[in-house]
């Protein structure tokens, strides 16, 4: 008799008793079947962690010129010639963009590229100019 190698496991909120899943949730409730683990210890930031700050900045400055221009996401996808997820992905700071979308997001915005890397005095300055802010 060949006995399993898979490992039995007891939800803690439901208590059935099961083989661990891939998920690592319950198939009863759908509840976690591992603890938790412990949050990490904080370290330095890593130039990741910088990237998604510079990442989260120009999705910031992009949501920002787009309200202050009042377009919506639909008519900023369209003038911009991407979809409306993609927008809204982009605002978030949850995607790659590359230099040609930045580009097309600006020309629909009527804003020279340049502003968009510009240090934040600058930008502001920019705003201000615009009537924006």
């Amino acid at each position: 008799m060949e006995t399993s190698s898979r490992e039995i496991i007891r939800c803690t909120r439901c208590r059935l008793q099961q083989y661990m899943t891939q998920t690592q949730r319950c198939r009863r409730c759908s509840g976690d079947l591992l603890p938790p683990l412990p949050p990490e210890p904080e370290q330095p930031q890593s130039s990741q962690s910088q990237t998604i700050t510079a990442s989260n900045l120009m999705a910031s400055r992009l949501r920002l010129v787009r309200r202050c221009r009042h377009f919506s996401q639909p008519e900023m996808a369209e003038r911009a010639r991407v979809s409306q997820q993609f927008i809204s992905v982009m605002e978030r700071g949850r995607s790659r963009v590359t230099l040609e979308t930045l580009e097309r997001y600006a020309n629909a915005l009527n804003l020279p590229l340049h502003v968009l890397f510009a240090p934040a005095p600058q930008f502001e300055r920019f705003l201000q100019k615009q009537g924006m802010v």
